[in-house]
């Protein structure tokens, strides 16, 4: 399955991202997960929440709060965890320990989101509901006016942005978050499913195939997970590539309007022996186009106005320069011809 063409992922992993993860417990499977999360934050389609279900230790919240920052993004980050693991409801002791309990553990992870997100987040703290992702969609279907873990109120409910899907990966859990995702994503948003890459044991990596073959969604990026776009937004990528084409077009002919005009400036100062305002006027053309022909016709005017000073080695130098551009210029030829015959 081949993520579209029509966009390259960007690294975008730095030295303060080192400094976080040294000091921030998480699971982040893989770098290129923040890639793509660069890639969301940088094309919302508008400033609705982003959701990530799934938060542990705080690791990937703060990685998002980082890039919000980094790219002047004040879409609310809205996150969700129980922080109940895999084997915690049927066991009391952590793995064999004789001393650690789930509960302890338990309640460990989440002093340690909330102290990551004090510290990592803290001019831009994300809210965290504490429920299941059931749960939590409930509430954002009914409009609820939440607390946080932190004691803040917020009004759960609307359009989201984007959704970084970390939660339960079997097949069951991970389709119904899709599915409340998906509800509420509005066209051209993003979701990433984190440990849905190709060797995946998990039921996630079936799910995200299903959505490949739906085509409701444009597969941006599979270099390791899956990560989508929502089809029918003004950012999709063709349309992304389309509108940068006509910009760079846009631009292209305001660069040649500009040339021309101090390109007939110095045609006009030089009829007129201005030789000086002549030189001002041809080097700011070949500035604004430094395309090979207008290079060549800054040359040989140069190399006319040298005649004019009667700077004949000056003169030869820049026809010469000129010819090592278009080697057929036939005016240059001739001056170059009659120079090396004095």
């Amino acid at each position: 399955m081949n993520a579209n063409p029509n966009i390259i992922i960007e690294p975008c992993w730095n030295d303060y991202m080192n400094w976080l993860s040294f000091a921030n417990a998480g699971m982040l499977s893989s770098r290129i997960n923040v890639d793509c999360m660069n890639y969301a934050i940088q094309h919302l389609p508008s400033q609705t929440p982003i959701i990530e279900i799934g938060s542990f230790c705080g690791l990937s919240t703060n990685l998002i709060s980082y890039l919000k920052e980094k790219h002047g993004v004040k879409n609310p980050l809205v996150t969700c965890d129980k922080w109940i693991f895999e084997g915690s409801e049927t066991t009391i002791s952590l793995g064999d320990s004789k001393t650690i309990t789930h509960k302890e553990y338990r309640e460990f992870i989440k002093e340690s989101y909330i102290r990551n997100i004090n510290m990592f987040s803290r001019y831009d703290l994300p809210y965290t509901i504490e429920v299941f992702s059931d749960e939590f969609f409930n509430l954002w279907k009914n409009n609820t006016q939440s607390q946080d873990i932190l004691g803040r109120e917020i009004q759960l409910g609307g359009k989201i942005s984007f959704c970084y899907i970390d939660g339960n990966h079997s097949y069951k859990c991970a389709k119904r978050d899709f599915e409340n995702c998906d509800h509420y994503l509005e066209k051209g948003g993003f979701i990433l499913f984190d440990d849905s890459a190709d060797d995946s044991n998990w039921g996630v990596n079936l799910l995200v195939k299903e959505i490949v073959n739906e085509g409701k969604y444009i597969l941006l990026d599979n270099t390791l997970n899956y990560f989508f776009q929502k089809k029918g937004g003004k950012n999709e990528p063709a349309i992304l590539s389309f509108q940068k084409t006509k910009e760079n077009q846009k631009k292209e002919k305001i660069r040649h309007d500009i040339c021309l005009h101090y390109y007939q400036l110095g045609s006009l100062h030089q009829k007129n022996n201005q030789l000086n305002e002549a030189k001002k006027y041809f080097s700011l053309a070949f500035k604004h186009s430094p395309a090979p022909n207008i290079e060549a016709g800054y040359f040989f005017h140069l190399a006319e106005i040298a005649l004019a000073e009667k700077k004949t080695a000056k003169a030869k130098k820049h026809l010469k320069k000129c010819l090592s551009l278009i080697p057929d210029h036939q005016k240059a030829k001739e001056h170059l011809n009659q120079l090396n015959q004095i």
